[in-house]
């Protein structure tokens, strides 16, 4: 393998000051994020009562949604018989002309 160039290398050098710099930034962000999410006090959003029944709200919801991929699975596997059905149908009629 031949030895980088010159141009290679200060290529490869600003890439990752390029880098390093955003590594930091990010640091900087999360670190700015992570004291503000500290201060945040969730307890105080909603009453127990709501809170209840937005958790039976969203189970509610999780089901509809399991209900609803079987329900269309289902059907999916019903248009499929029902499309070769069709086909040996007109088969059979080809065949009886």
């Amino acid at each position: 393998m031949a030895p980088p160039t010159p141009k290679t290398e200060i290529s490869s050098a600003s890439y990752q000051r390029a880098i390093d710099e955003e590594i930091r930034s990010f640091g900087g962000e999360l670190a700015d994020f992570l004291s503000r999410a500290k201060c945040l006090d969730v307890s105080a959003i909603g009453t127990k009562e709501e809170k209840a029944e937005l958790r039976v709200s969203s189970e509610g919801l999780s089901r509809f949604c399991s209900d609803l991929g079987e329900i269309t699975l289902s059907q999916n596997r019903e248009v499929a018989q029902l499309q070769n059905d069709t086909l040996e149908a007109f088969q059979w009629a080809e065949d009886a002309k």
